[in-house]
């Protein structure tokens, strides 16, 4: 597919951003990113140290985000930093849960607790998922009245894309950020131009993506990764509303059917029996209409069974009742 002057690889693809920050060739572009979201001094990030990740796949084809990116600072911190574009899994927890890897990680059985370092994530997503209205968020653990932090072993980022807003006075005093959060957002080589312009450091990255751009084998490779995650949007989108409507539709039945049995057996049991019956209703619907849309996908009748949980002959009825 050949690209127009003004196409770039976006920098929020997490196939991108692993090679414009993560990799030693391109560790000014990492200072960067970290100083501007964490506000850490220059000189606390000399000698950085990648540490491999255990669960990363460096393939443009994998369908979820594992392309992060773990750092060591050299008085022993450690920084998870991951991008995403969907909003697939929870996100909260699975933070949590890829800090507290990182946290233990290097803890042996004799180790002395004062011993172990802190340990920073920064998620940055194309989404929302807190109830803060800044794009930028922090999080420790405090107590739940006067606020006090228990300990600064702990601290989570979250940077929410779609809340930037250029006109917040908080950018005021956090130009870089705003540079670095409209360079993330960005989608054409004009943009790129325009921001690079801006900041001398943020010029860099820039150069370093229009230089992975050009390169036709990543290109390739780049609309590989960006496909596969379209296409993994779709699928949790097409399952989310099917289930939303066959939970709706059998609900619904259930109502009218408790409603009517309510007349003989007095209002109040009915309604609770038709809630009950539409439940279950719309439970048999949503494994019907994902069984049935499946099929039209051409997607093997084996594979249906494990995804569902049906039985082959039960799968075969479905069909044959649509026919």
């Amino acid at each position: 597919m050949k690209r127009n002057n003004n196409e770039i690889m976006k920098p929020k693809i997490d196939f991108v951003f692993k090679r414009l920050f993560g990799t030693m060739e391109n560790i000014n572009n990492l200072k960067y990113l970290l100083n501007t979201i964490l506000e850490i001094d220059r000189n606390e990030l000399e000698d950085i140290e990648f540490i491999q990740n255990e669960f990363a796949r460096e393939s443009p084809f994998t369908k979820s985000s594992l392309l992060d990116i773990i750092v060591k600072l050299k008085d022993g911190r450690k920084i998870n930093i991951e991008i995403q574009i969907c909003n697939v899994d929870d996100m909260v927890k699975r933070s949590l849960l890829y800090w507290a890897k990182m946290y233990s990680r290097d803890v042996k059985i004799n180790d002395e607790y004062n011993t172990i370092s802190k340990c920073i994530s920064i998620n940055i997503l194309d989404y929302n998922i807190t109830e803060s209205k800044k794009a930028h968020s922090i999080y420790h653990i405090t107590e739940d009245e006067d606020g006090y932090k228990l300990t600064d072993m702990l601290e989570i980022h979250y940077l929410e894309l779609p809340k930037f807003n250029i006109n917040d006075k908080y950018y005021d005093k956090h130009k870089e950020l705003a540079l670095l959060i409209q360079f993330l957002k960005a989608t054409n080589k004009g943009e790129i131009t325009m921001l690079a312009e801006k900041s001398a450091e943020l010029k860099e990255v820039c150069e370093k993506l229009n230089q992975i751009t050009d390169d036709d084998d990543l290109w390739y490779a780049y609309l590989s990764r960006e496909k596969a995650l379209r296409d993994e949007i779709s699928r949790y989108k097409f399952y989310e509303n099917a289930e939303e409507r066959g939970f709706n539709n059998g609900l619904e039945r259930g109502l009218k059917q408790g409603i009517e049995q309510g007349i003989e057996k007095g209002i109040e049991q009915g309604i609770e029996q038709g809630v009950k019956q539409g439940i279950e209703q719309g439970e048999i619907n949503k494994t019907k209409e994902l069984v049935l849309n499946m099929i039209n996908e051409n997607i093997d009748i084996n594979t249906i069974a494990k995804i569902s949980c049906l039985s082959i002959e039960e799968i075969k009825s479905i069909i044959q009742l649509e026919k």
